[in-house]
């Protein structure tokens, strides 16, 4: 634990500064030392103890493992000397848990006791004077009177040395009452569960009285909103952190969201069973919203970044509501949340963009299987039928997108050659499948299926002696480049090869394609040409093979040579 002073702003922004302790909830020792810490707010405790008759006239000092300070708490002015350090460390040694010390002219009644559960050392010293001054009162009485006080003070030195005990105990109980699974988290959780989920009527005073008891200021002009935070690639985080850490882990998220966000927004959260944490923002003195709450999720990621790194994908809505209707939009965010597969990590999104990308049916067999069994079969580039077939899913669902990515996997596989098939069989393409959590995963392994099966493909062509036939398709351009028409389908139409697998051949083995090979040999022509005839300069590219109709020949020619055709011309004349 670190003790440290933090300043703390409001919704109405006023500030003032609190004393926390930070608390070391998990730790990484294997990877990078990475640590979860929640900070601990211990003012009350330290206000009890002072205030405990035990405390009169003492100094209460725990202190870790490592030497380190974690709390120091003095009614008296009691100096850390050196001799005093000597006599703690003496008592350490000889396992004693008081001992009565003179250091100067002072003399003090030192306690001392060692935890196992925390590993903490608790040090309490008391001025002599102050804790047996009831003695010297009596020594003027009889001496059966003196017998029973002696009895009475020991009892108390006893009493002294227990309270020791009794207030590593009661830190213990505060402690524990800060922490996750005791009744103040149960009981906010438990309204708010009942609330927001289960639906549970409240009346309008039991409603403010709850909103209140978990820090929410409630008006008649108080406006809500929701978030739900959704943790990226689930099945890892419960591998990582198993079972008995998940629910620490996600009151750790919790606690560093309403942190972020407690500057801008009264904000509370709520931990769901799934991958989910629901948040409860007031809105009503915030103006611009939206802009603010994606501000306070990408500082939100950046806090969880430096303990735990982690991803996020952030569902809210632009809707600001009355405290009664937040139920009702509770559960039309929960039809959507799962439409977070089409957007990138660390991403937040609104509502009501989800539901205009994502509503409609998707017709994912059309055209049907035989285009991509003539694709496959021909060698047609598989990544750009498959990006037109995204382009036309991404106004679906998320159940939709996946059921196309199955139908496209099997009808891909059952198609493929079967030297393809040993590498990507059916079962292992939808295994793959199923547990893609985003859309650009789903797209990254078709792309990287496709690739293999191009070069594949590639390997193939070449094997079959279609690049020795290159010589035989420039001297076709060099005899055909004045047909405007003359385009790299026409090509592969002419000698029966797959138009992207001729312009990779192409490509390849020129450094350039077929387009641009085309507009080279056209080019030349119009230079010797301009230099030759005193034709326009658009008769001669329209009888060279430019469109005539297009500003596209005078911008190519001044990015190829520099000048305009009319400057060329005027150049070599002079």
């Amino acid at each position: 634990m670190i003790r440290r002073s933090i300043t703390v702003r409001d919704v109405q922004k006023r500030e003032w500064s609190e004393t926390t302790y930070s608390y070391v909830l998990f730790t990484d020792q294997k990877k990078n030392g990475n640590a979860v810490v929640i900070n601990l707010k211990m003012d009350d405790l330290v206000e009890k103890l002072q205030n405990l008759t035990t405390m009169e006239d003492s100094r209460l000092t725990i202190v870790n493992e490592r030497g380190e300070k974690l709390l120091d708490v003095q009614t008296s002015p009691i100096e850390e000397t050196e001799k005093l350090k000597d006599e703690i460390y003496s008592m350490e040694e000889a396992g004693e848990s008081y001992r009565k010390v003179e250091v100067g002219n002072n003399t003090y009644f030192v306690s001392y006791l060692y935890s196992e559960d925390t590993g903490w050392n608790y040090v309490k010293v008391t001025d002599w004077n102050s804790m047996f001054s009831l003695l010297r009162e009596l020594n003027r009485w009889f001496v059966g009177v003196i017998c029973v006080m002696i009895i009475v003070v020991l009892a108390v030195a006893l009493g002294n040395t227990l309270s020791v005990i009794r207030l590593h105990t009661q830190m213990e109980k505060v402690y524990r009452a800060m922490i996750p699974h005791t009744n103040v988290f149960q009981q906010k959780e438990t309204f708010l569960n009942n609330f927001i989920h289960s639906r549970k009527l409240f009346s309008r005073g039991q409603l403010r009285e709850e909103m209140e008891r978990i820090g929410f200021g409630v008006s008649d002009e108080s406006c809500y909103t929701l978030l739900l935070l959704q943790i990226e690639d689930y099945d890892r985080f419960v591998d990582t952190y198993e079972e008995t850490g998940i629910y620490n882990m996600k009151f750790c998220f919790q606690n560093i969201f309403e942190e972020s966000f407690s500057e801008k927004f009264g904000v509370a959260g709520l931990i769901n069973q799934d991958s989910t944490i629901t948040f409860l923002l007031e809105v009503s003195k915030v103006t611009d919203v939206w802009e603010t709450i994606e501000s306070c999720f990408q500082s939100f990621c950046g806090n969880v970044g430096i303990f735990v790194p982690w991803e996020f994908f952030c569902l809210g809505t632009r809707q600001q509501v009355s405290l009664e209707k937040i139920p009702e939009l509770n559960n039309e965010m929960q039809k959507y949340v799962q439409e977070g597969f089409f957007y990138p990590s660390n991403s937040c999104i609104n509502l009501e963009q989800v539901r205009s990308e994502h509503s409609e049916k998707a017709h994912f067999q059309q055209p049907g299987a035989e285009k991509w069994e003539r694709a496959l079969q021909s060698g047609q580039n598989l990544s750009e039928l498959y990006r037109e077939l995204v382009q036309n899913l991404w106004h679906c669902n998320m159940a939709e997108y996946m059921r196309a990515a199955m139908w496209v996997g099997i009808t891909v596989t059952q198609n493929a050659d079967s030297f393809l098939r040993e590498e990507t069989d059916v079962n292992g393409l939808l295994r793959k499948l199923s547990r893609c959590e985003k859309a650009q995963e789903v797209n990254a392994l078709f792309e990287d299926l496709f690739t293999r099966f191009d070069h594949r493909q590639q390997e193939k062509g070449e094997k079959s002696g279609v690049a020795g036939r290159l010589d035989t398709i420039k001297e076709y351009i060099a005899s055909h480049y004045t047909d405007s028409n003359l385009t790299l389908k026409t090509l592969g139409d002419e000698f029966g090869i797959s138009p992207n697998y001729l312009g990779r051949l192409f490509k390849k083995d020129m450094g350039m394609s077929v387009q641009e090979y085309i507009n080279e040999v056209r080019l030349k022509n119009v230079l010797r040409e301009l230099k030759e005839t005193k034709d326009s300069a658009k008769d001669i590219a329209e009888r060279n093979g430019f469109i005539s109709s297009s500003n596209y020949f005078y911008t190519y020619f001044k990015k190829k040579v520099g000048v305009t055709p009319q400057m060329y011309r005027e150049m070599n004349r002079e």
